[in-house]
């Protein structure tokens, strides 16, 4: 079991994966990092409750502060429910003998600044940010997501994580919108609580507004 913000030290010992539960009290977002404390190229993995994989990390590329290029993370995940996650822990070759340190946080879903309309998020590279949307059936949502320089695409997904809506480049005539801008309108089938993932077309960092209106 891990505990969120105290840092675990697991030795890898070559011959299976090391495997940590951790027991989500709701959906929430959490970021997971790896750091190698022997000369071992590390790997990450996230399942559901259900066994399916959530995400999975080899390098983080030197992203992350304090990883280095060959540690892993998974960062600003959105868990989809309350249940029990497993977290499997392994080096990149899976015979690597040496130690890892394992950190898990329960971060705010996107680094961001809010004003009444809007968010301004900080997207980071290759992760698209993810956060919950409570909607009434019937409900017609417009996201809008603008980014001067980058390609933001934005996709709604239901509950039992199907996507439902998506949108790329915006094809209107709204002037104020870039051509690479993207706005999401979508009619709500069922009540509940979706899943709003925000990302560049091309896996780049950098700063997106998103406004929402109903």
């Amino acid at each position: 079991m891990i505990t969120p913000n105290v840092p675990l030290t697991l030795r890898l010992d070559g011959v299976a994966p090391s495997i940590l539960s951790y027991d989500a009290p709701n959906a929430e977002t959490i970021s997971i990092t790896v750091r190698a404390l022997d000369p071992i190229d590390p790997v990450l993995e996230i399942l559901t409750p259900n066994d399916h994989r959530l995400a999975y990390n080899d390098d983080s590329l030197g992203q992350v502060d304090g990883l280095s290029f060959s540690d892993a993370a998974v960062t600003r995940l959105a868990l989809p429910a309350a249940g029990r996650y497993q977290i499997r822990v392994n080096s990149f070759n899976g015979v690597s003998v040496g130690q890892v340190e394992v950190i898990l946080t329960t971060p705010s879903a996107f680094d961001v600044t809010e004003s009444d309309d809007a968010r301004l998020i900080q997207l980071p590279p290759d992760h698209p940010v993810r956060y919950l949307v409570d909607a009434q059936s019937g409900d017609q949502i417009t996201f809008t997501a603008y980014a001067p320089g980058l390609d933001p695409i934005v996709r709604l997904y239901d509950l039992n994580g199907t996507m439902i809506a998506v949108n790329d480049d915006h094809g209107s005539t709204d002037t104020t919108l870039n051509t690479l801008d993207a706005r999401l309108t979508v009619t709500i089938p069922a009540s509940g609580q979706y899943t709003l993932e925000v990302a560049d077309f091309l896996g780049r960092a950098g700063p997106i507004r998103l406004t929402e209106s109903r």
